[in-house]
């Protein structure tokens, strides 16, 4: 399933589909994000948070290691969840 979400004014797409090496990636070039379908659910949304961080990294040019990406994206899903913030919906609504 192909999402569309916007991340500092640029357009990405969101695909979610199965197998993909762990669990999900940037493609920075193309504006894209890939998820493996296969997650459950809270793992989807953790991927996804980190994956949006790693674009508005690039973006940005922040010099953001993995280690601090890894620590921005545990934060911003432990607040997520605690405010019971679903970004399923979230996607869902982006292309509507």
């Amino acid at each position: 399933m192909k999402y569309k979400i916007e991340i500092l004014g640029y357009e990405h797409t969101v695909e979610l589909r199965p197998k993909i090496g762990g669990g999900g990636r940037s493609v920075l070039g193309l504006q894209a994000i890939e998820i493996d379908s296969l997650l459950c659910p809270a793992q989807i949304d953790s991927t996804l948070i980190h994956e949006v961080i790693e674009q508005v990294n690039a973006h940005l040019a922040l010099g953001l290691d993995e280690i601090q990406i890894s620590g921005l994206e545990a934060g911003i899903y432990s607040f997520l969840r605690a405010g019971g913030i679903d970004l399923g919906d979230v996607l869902k609504n982006q292309n509507k």
